[in-house]
C-alpha cells in the first residue's frame, strides 16, 4: 500500500483541524482520511483526486457535518440521562418527604434523616431542571421559561431551607420563607394563568 508523504499527511491534518473543534475527533478523522487516501493512491488515483474523494465518502455535505452529528448524538444521550435523573430524584424527593412527615408526626425514629434525604433529592431535582432550562431543553415561550425558572428556583430554595431547618443551621427559616414566596407570588400566578388561558382556548 502506498503511504502518504509527510507533506501530504500535514495537508490532511491541517484541513481536518481547521474544520473540526474536538481534538479526539480530529485524530480519528485524520486517521480515517489518511487510510482512505492511501487505498486510493494504491489504486493509482492522484493525491488531489484521492483527497477529494475520501472527503466526499466521509461526508458528502462537508466534514463539519460529522462533528455536528456526533454532538447531536452526545446531546441526545445526555438529555436521556438528565431525564432519568430528574424522574429518579423527583420520585425520591416526594417519597422521602411524605414518609418523613409521617414519621415526624408520629414521633417515630429517623424522621429527620428521611426528611433530609428528601430535601437533598429535591435540591438535586431542581438543579437538574435549572440545567435543562439554561441548556435550552425547555420551550422558548417566555412565560413557560419564567414559570419553570421560578418554580425550580423556589423549589431549590425551599429544599435548602428545609434541609437547614432539619440540621438546625442558621438562616434555614429565612431561606424557607424566601423559597415559598417565590413559588407563591411568581410560580403559582403564572402556572394558573397559563391553565386558565389553555382552558379558554380549548372551550
Amino acid at each position: 500500500m502506498v503511504e502518504l508523504t509527510d507533506e501530504q499527511y500535514e495537508r490532511v491534518a491541517l484541513y481536518v483541524k481547521v474544520s473540526i473543534v474536538k481534538a479526539d475527533l480530529q485524530m480519528e478523522l485524520i486517521d480515517h482520511c489518511c487510510c482512505s487516501i492511501e487505498e486510493l493512491l494504491t489504486e493509482g488515483v492522484p493525491f488531489d483526486q484521492a483527497f477529494d474523494q475520501a472527503l466526499r465518502q466521509l461526508s458528502p455535505n462537508g466534514i463539519r457535518e460529522v462533528e455536528e452529528e456526533v454532538n447531536f448524538v452526545l446531546q441526545s444521550k445526555i438529555s436521556k440521562i438528565m431525564k432519568k435523573l430528574l424522574y429518579l430524584t423527583g420520585f425520591l424527593a416526594a417519597f422521602c418527604i411524605l414518609i418523613g412527615m409521617m414519621f415526624k408526626m408520629m414521633s417515630w425514629p429517623f424522621a429527620n434523616k428521611i426528611l433530609l434525604t428528601g430535601d437533598l433529592a429535591l435540591m438535586a431535582c431542581m438543579l437538574i431542571v435549572q440545567v435543562n432550562l439554561f441548556n435550552g431543553n425547555v420551550s422558548p415561550n417566555k412565560w413557560q421559561l419564567m414559570r419553570v425558572f421560578a418554580g425550580s428556583l423556589g423549589g431549590l430554595i425551599v429544599a435548602t431551607g428545609a434541609a437547614f431547618k432539619v440540621m438546625h443551621w442558621p438562616f434555614g427559616g429565612i431561606l424557607f420563607v424566601v423559597g415559598i414566596g417565590i413559588v407563591t407570588f411568581f410560580f403559582l400566578p403564572i402556572f394558573f394563568w397559563q391553565l386558565y388561558q389553555k382552558e379558554i382556548r380549548n372551550a
